[in-house]
């Protein structure tokens, strides 16, 4: 896993698009960075480098350099699964835990994309609808102080890491330059299934 100190991680201005061109260097424009996050990838402007998630450098966002510091209480998780909440195989595993924002981008990208509904429809514990839950950090969980960097490579279960803590990360996916959380189920509490996103625009509390 790749991690870094907070200070080390590249954040953008504010107002300003976050993602650059690993080739020349040229910033994407905000239209560009949702084409590169809907269609899998774009094209850049400057040199026509093609880029995704993965292979464009991303900066974090300015609305989120604060979590780089701070960590909620509360956090929100978007699942297919009928049986996330009372799974209890989940106990020895790390899940995805993220603002509203970026769960938020998560649901749309699925309830949009035809193509994940097809592979989402073959697969016998899944619900014909997305189920979203509110939870909490447990009192005693740890969340290491360096940054992960997304790689789309995690642990999976814990064993699988040398520590069994939570890690925040540069998420290059859902909204490229957001800060989520991997976090063992274990550590969260006060799980609690809801039916809509809060509307606070900061994950300070809920």
């Amino acid at each position: 896993m790749d991690l870094r100190d907070p200070g080390a991680v590249a954040v953008a201005a504010a107002r300003t698009p976050n993602v650059t061109c690993n080739n020349c260097g040229h910033r994407l424009s905000w239209k560009k960075i949702k084409e590169m996050v809907k269609d899998y990838g774009t094209r850049c402007t400057w040199c026509d480098t093609f880029l995704d998630c993965f292979s464009a450098n991303i900066e974090v966002r300015a609305d989120n350099a604060y979590l780089l510091y701070e960590t909620p209480r509360y956090w929100w998780h978007v699942t297919e699964r009928d049986d996330w909440l009372k799974n209890v195989t989940l106990l020895g595993m790390f899940v995805h835990v993220g603002t509203p924002q970026t769960v938020r981008t998560y649901h749309d990208i699925i309830v949009q994309n035809a193509d994940w509904k097809t592979v989402l429809d073959a697969i016998p514990f899944v619900s014909p609808r997305l189920h979203l839950y509110r939870v909490e950090l447990a009192k005693d969980a740890v969340v290491d102080p360096q940054i992960a960097i997304d790689s789309n490579y995690w642990p999976h279960l814990l064993g699988d890491d040398d520590e069994n803590h939570a890690y925040k990360y540069v998420n290059s996916v859902e909204v490229p330059g957001s800060i989520s959380l991997l976090v063992p189920y274990k550590d969260l509490t006060n799980i609690t299934e809801v039916i809509t996103f809060t509307t606070r625009p900061i994950n300070k509390e809920a």
